[in-house]
Order: C-alpha cells, then structure tokens, then sequence
C-alpha cells in the first residue's frame, strides 16, 4: 500500500526494485508506506493490524531530480532499504530495547540496506557509503532545526 502522492509513490516502487525479488515477495502487500503531508493523519486498523508501517518525512523525499546517482535520491533509496531490513530483521521497536540493542539493530539495518544498494547498482552508479548517509542524516537534521526554530 502506497500513500505518499503519485509522484512518491513512483519513487517507493523505484527504491523497492533495490531489493532481491525474494524479499519483495516476502513483504508484498504487508507494508504500508506512508507520507505525511497534511497536517495529521489516521492509521485505520486494517493497517495497524495487518500491516508493517513506514512512515516517511516530506523532507526525505527527492522532488528535483529523480536519477539514482543524485544524492537525494541515493539517499531516500537507504531510507526505505533500511526500514524494510528493519522488517525482514525482525528489529524490535526502540521502546522494547537498551539503547545498545538499539544501536546494534541500526547497525544491522544499515549494513543489510547497503549491500541491497550496492548489490544492485550498475557500473555506472557509484557505490553508497555509511559515510554519504551520516553526512545526509546530519544535512536533514539540520533542515528540520532550521525549519522548527531550534537552530
């Protein structure tokens, strides 16, 4: 289930070829990814019950250029492998761990989006780093500072 607008959902179904066929399998039709933009939102439970949620920032997605070498978009694509590693992980939600659980599931997360990237990519496009995404992540949080006053 898609519902992020017909442009990002466009992008969803690209970062989710990233994945080998049998994990596609394996989720289809059992996640839901969600955008919010609008002011608030209603997970119904038919997709509480039924469904693992992402749920993705508008700051996230890539709105200027949607060619897989652009940073934006290399960046989005590890935001929903690393989600759906979280998924195929079985990770357990942050509230049901240490803090050191925590981080070890991130890592694992992380590194399983990585290898389907990078397992993925052709010569043309330069493989993806834990560093490019660090370097992103710190990028969006300042965005958001920005965004809510807090810088």
């Amino acid at each position: 289930m898609l519902f992020c607008g017909l442009e990002n959902n466009l992008c969803v179904r690209m970062a989710l070829d990233y994945l080998p066929e049998n994990v596609q399998e394996s989720i289809n039709y059992k996640v839901a990814f969600i955008m919010l933009n609008s002011d608030a939102c209603r997970l119904t439970s038919i997709i509480r019950d039924y469904k693992e949620v992402i749920i993705f920032s508008p700051w996230v997605f890539p709105y200027k250029n949607i060619h897989e070498n652009d940073k934006e978009v290399r960046y989005y694509i590890s935001c929903v492998l690393h989600e759906v590693a979280h998924i195929i992980l079985k990770h357990k939600s942050p509230l049901n761990c240490s803090e050191q659980e925590n981080d070890k599931q991130e890592s694992d997360a992380d590194n399983l989006a990585l290898k389907w990237f990078n397992g993925h990519i052709s010569g043309e496009i330069s493989p993806l780093s834990i560093e490019e995404i660090r370097d992103h992540q710190e990028r969006n949080r300042r965005r958001i500072e920005l965004f809510l006053g807090w810088a």
